[in-house]
This record gives C-alpha cells, sequence and structure tokens, in this order.
C-alpha cells in the first residue's frame, strides 16, 4: 500500500515538485495513521467516564481526522496507479517479515510476542499491508478491464462500488469485507477520476474538503460530548458509525485533499516529502511495535501533547530505522556478491 512508485524521475521540473506535494501528503497521512492508533492508548476510550464530556468530544474530533490517513493513502495508490512487480511484491514481503522477525524475538523478551507477525501476507497482523498486497496482484486485471470500459461502463461499476461499500458498509459495517473492499472501491475511484477528471471537484476541491470535514467532526464530537456511556445509546452508536473508514464524509475529505494538494502551484515542506518512501516500513513497524507489551505502556500518558509529539517522534525513528536497514541490507548483498 505505501511503496508508491515516484513519479519523479522522467518528468519535467514542474511535475517533479508538484508530485513533492502529495510525497509531502503521503507523510501527514502516515502521521494520521500513527496518531490514530496511538490515540487509542493514550486515552482510555473504553472508559469515557474518566474525562469530562468536552476532552472526550475533543478525542473523537482529532480521531475522526486521523481517518483521513488509510483512505488518501489509498486513493493516491489508485491515481498513480499500481503495476504488479514480482521484485517489488518479493522486497515489501521480504521487508515485512525482518521486522516481524524482529520484533517478534523482542516480544519474546518483554511480552506480546504474536506468531501472526512472522506471516505478515496472510495473517492480516497488518491489514493494510496484506490488502495492498492482494491489491497488487489483481492489479494487472483490475487495470485492464477498467481500460477496456468506456467511460460510462467505469462510472456505472463506480457508482455502484460506492453505494455498496460507502452506503452499505456505513449502515451494516463488517458485513462483506470492509477491509479488502475499501481499497478495491477507492482504486476504482481513482482510476476513472485520473482518467476522467471531474472538474468541479478539481476546482472546488478547498471548499469540499472543509465543508465534508468540518461536518465529520462536527458529528463526531457532538456524539462524544453527549454520550451517554451506554453501548446501546443513540450517541454511541452513531459515534460508531462515522468512527470508520467507511464513512461517506471521509472518502469525500481525503479524495478533495487529494485534489487540492495535488494542484497546489506552490512547491513546499520537501523536506518532509524526504520520508516518504519510509512511510511502509513506519506503518509495519509501528504496528509490530504496539504488540509488545512493554512499548504500549508507555502511552498511558493522557496527554494530547504527548500524543502529538509521541506520534512525530515514532514517525521519524522508524524511518531512520528503515534508512538502516535498508543500509545493512545494501552491506549485505555486496559482501554476498563480493568474489571469494
Amino acid at each position: 500500500m505505501f511503496n508508491i512508485e515516484h513519479q519523479l524521475n522522467n518528468t519535467m521540473t514542474k511535475s517533479k515538485e508538484r508530485n513533492s506535494n502529495v510525497e509531502t501528503l503521503r507523510v501527514l497521512m502516515m502521521y494520521l495513521i500513527v496518531l490514530l492508533h496511538f490515540s487509542a492508548r493514550v486515552f482510555d476510550l473504553g472508559n469515557p467516564d474518566k474525562y469530562s464530556p468536552f476532552i472526550f468530544s475533543a478525542i473523537q474530533g482529532i480521531r475522526c481526522i486521523c481517518f483521513l490517513g488509510v483512505s488518501t493513502f489509498a486513493f493516491i495508490s489508485g491515481y498513480y496507479g499500481i503495476k504488479w512487480s514480482l521484485k517489488k511484491f518479493l522486497k515489501n514481503g521480504i521487508l515485512a517479515t525482518i521486522w516481524g522477525v524482529v520484533f517478534y524475538a523482542m516480544g519474546m523478551a518483554y511480552g506480546g510476542a504474536n506468531l501472526k507477525m512472522l506471516f505478515p501476507l496472510s495473517s492480516g497482523y497488518h491489514w493494510y499491508f496484506s490488502a495492498y498486497m492482494i491489491l497488487m496482484i489483481l492489479a494487472p486485471v483490475l487495470n485492464k478491464g477498467m481500460e477496456s470500459l468506456s467511460k460510462e461502463q467505469l462510472k456505472t461499476v463506480c457508482v455502484f462500488l460506492v453505494l455498496i461499500h460507502y452506503a452499505g458498509q456505513f449502515l451494516f459495517p463488517g458485513s462483506i469485507g470492509s477491509e479488502f473492499l475499501i481499497l478495491v472501491v477507492i482504486y476504482v475511484l481513482a482510476f476513472y477520476m485520473r482518467k476522467y477528471p471531474v472538474q468541479y471537484f478539481e476546482k472546488h476541491a478547498l471548499f469540499i474538503f472543509c465543508t465534508s470535514l468540518l461536518l465529520n467532526i462536527a458529528i463526531a464530537m457532538a456524539a462524544g460530548k453527549y454520550l451517554d456511556y451506554t453501548i446501546e445509546a443513540w450517541q454511541a452508536k452513531l459515534l460508531s458509525k462515522f468512527a470508520t473508514n467507511n464513512n461517506p464524509l471521509v472518502i469525500i475529505s481525503s479524495v478533495s485533499l487529494f485534489f487540492y494538494i495535488k494542484n497546489l502551484k506552490t512547491y513546499r515542506f520537501r523536506s518532509i516529502a524526504r520520508f516518504a518512501p519510509y512511510m511502509f516500513s513506519v506503518y509495519i513497524i509501528h504496528c509490530c511495535a504496539l504488540g509488545i507489551g512493554k512499548f504500549e505502556e508507555l502511552l498511558y500518558i493522557n496527554s494530547f501533547t504527548f500524543l502529538f509529539l509521541s506520534t512525530i517522534l515514532v514517525v521519524i525513528s522508524c524511518s531512520f530505522a528503515e534508512y538502516i536497514r535498508q543500509k545493512l541490507m545494501e552491506i549485505l548483498k555486496t559482501s554476498l556478491l563480493k568474489p571469494l
């Protein structure tokens, strides 16, 4: 999912600069994904009585923003396309397995060892990784199939997939395997919007983004503030509907955010974009780390400041760890290929 092919190598300087904005967006979306996962540890969301209604609603507001991470990542992948590559497939699988072995060993020593870490593709331990790898296998079939369709045929396919997922799955979550389905739906939607640009959507991307996101935040915060802390309360049920990747407001926000960032005429934060190649590994590493009991204990702080700063630290640390791993792999490869 996260090792998107760079579109910068053989294009003009302007295209390179524009893509740097999208690469920066990838880093920011990974930050939101890690933030989402950490928020469920830093704050005891299963025990809202510990917090005032305002604090609990603020937590839910932040978390609803974080759900943009997964959908935006998927849309970037679909927009630029996924091509089958055995080398890339094996490279991603080896990367995830190496980190799984490292953290499994740590778990054996410090508590939290999970055998699923050793089988990242089939175990579902990293659900998005598994879904993305399967999508990579199916990409040639999907790409060729979509290319063969007329505009109206592809539009019809998009409409039905979006309705099934962002209406059906929104109302009946988990009914038809949303984890893989969401990638397929977003991939097809992104393919269509790249091939047949929706001018109104791109022209008003910032307005659409702000409107949909603020509405989502308002609903989440209202449900959180007035939550009477019982699982059967209508507020709790409302919150559970909007605090998911199946939320239609999330995909609208994600798509409009992507087009706004892609079409920016200024190119900033290139230093952040340099972290983009490591985001796939950040996802794998932080998921493994959350399976280690000792690491999770470090997060029980109940502080917004700690939540934001610790997430930044983890994204940077995981990126550096992957950089070191890549250098070690290069040294190992060189030594193995060196003539005796």
